[in-house]
């Protein structure tokens, strides 16, 4: 009998225990979507500059926590999505479009990027520091997307970024 009781009682705790509550699982679901739609966007967007734009090399898309962590040392909670592609060489190519809420603060990341991969440029390959130079850095009007670009075509570049971010 008590084995009886024990299982039956396993059996509702089970129950209950899957069961959920669908408004708080379908807000969950709008705000996953919602996000996801504007990582979507700058994802999209970073693709549609690596297509157009004519880099040296060919590019590698970069893992997202190669991109916060190793890379720019950018917080979530400045960067909230974004796509960045890499030179698969010993190149400086570079594209990138981030979406942010704080533009500022996401363009000091990328500028002390910007001069790291200079220092080392200098030393390895000083043919590339002209470029890096002319890096593109532009936001948007809202000043919640930013795009990054080295490449050799830089006013062809920069006409991409202004296409591309409505300027």
């Amino acid at each position: 009998m008590l084995k009886k009781f024990v299982s039956s009682l396993l059996v509702v705790l089970l129950l209950v225990g899957c069961s959920s509550n669908k408004s708080e699982e379908a807000t969950a679901n709008e705000d996953e979507t919602t996000e996801n739609t504007t990582t979507n966007d700058v994802g999209s967007m970073a693709d549609s500059l690596v297509g157009k734009l004519n880099f040296a090399s060919d590019m590698s898309e970069q893992r997202e926590n190669t991109m916060m962590g190793m890379l720019f040392q950018m917080d979530k909670d400045t960067v909230t999505g974004g796509k960045l592609y890499l030179s698969s060489d010993k190149t400086s190519d570079t594209c990138g479009v981030f979406e942010t809420t704080d533009a500022n603060k996401c363009i000091e990341y990328i500028n002390a990027y910007i001069a790291t991969l200079k220092d080392t440029a200098n030393n390895y390959s000083p043919e590339e520091t002209f470029k890096i130079d002319k890096a593109i850095v532009e936001t948007n009007a809202d000043g919640n997307i930013v795009a990054f670009v080295i490449c050799d075509e830089i006013e062809s570049a920069k006409n991409e970024v202004n296409a591309l971010l409505g300027k």
